[in-house]
């Protein structure tokens, strides 16, 4: 499958994270370079919590019960 393959999931959750909002990814990328944790960043510029997220991505790749 496309995520046995080595390096596919930190590409496709950062794909992820760029449709959903290009604009949000730009300034998460700028906070954590700027120091911010990502968890943080992730909350600033998402609004969501690692767990929210870890679901989310998790329903496009069909895992409905994802976790972080």
């Amino acid at each position: 499958t496309a995520l046995s393959d080595r390096g596919s999931l930190p590409r496709f959750l950062v794909q992820y994270l760029i449709e959903a909002d290009p604009k949000a990814f730009s300034q998460f990328f700028d906070d954590v370079k700027l120091g911010h944790g990502w968890k943080e960043a992730l909350a600033m510029n998402y609004g969501v919590t690692p767990q929210t997220f870890a679901s989310a991505f998790g329903r496009t790749m069909g895992v409905p019960n994802l976790k972080p």
